[in-house]
């Protein structure tokens, strides 16, 4: 049951982190079903972050380790500066 939680736990957090920016248009991607474009942008953590705007890629937070929400939003932060 602890996995159960710990989903929950970290769709609240998203939900949470979308809802603080109504400004960006946040894109899901379920990986293995979209193997191909992940690897076309070099995407192998879960989660990942790459931010385009205006169609180029301006900023990422692609890793293989766990993100906190902190994290996160001071990628967010970041890319809403460039």
């Amino acid at each position: 049951m602890q996995i159960g939680v710990q989903i929950v736990t970290l769709l609240i957090r998203q939900c949470r982190i979308e809802a603080d920016y109504p400004e960006i248009d946040f894109i899901h991607a379920d990986r293995d079903a979209l193997i191909d474009v992940c690897q076309q942008y070099d995407i192998f953590g879960i989660p990942s972050f790459v931010g385009f705007k205006n169609g180029e890629e301006v900023d990422r937070f692609v890793d293989k380790k766990r993100k906190t929400e902190e994290e996160v939003t001071s990628f967010i932060d970041r890319y809403l500066e460039k």
